[in-house]
């Protein structure tokens, strides 16, 4: 169980970065700031639909130049 919390995360290309490989069990990112980053959130490949825990929670975003949070690839939009 990973917990962020209240972090700064400030002039980066991305505040938080998901690479392979990941497990995507009890992430958990709670208030944090995220400032001048480029994507917030940026993940390699989209989650396997069986994924849980992974959960993002009344998180700030202040002047992202591109998206809030961001797939590479695989991301199905159904």
């Amino acid at each position: 169980n990973y917990e962020f919390r209240e972090c700064i995360f400030a002039d980066c290309e991305a505040g938080v970065s998901l690479l392979p490989p990941v497990s995507w069990r009890e992430f958990v990112f709670v208030q944090n700031t995220f400032y001048k980053c480029k994507y917030g959130l940026l993940v390699s490949e989209q989650p396997p639909a069986s994924s849980k825990g992974l959960a993002f929670r009344r998180n700030l975003f202040v002047e992202t130049e591109s998206f809030e949070a961001y797939v590479e690839n695989g991301f199905d939009y159904k």
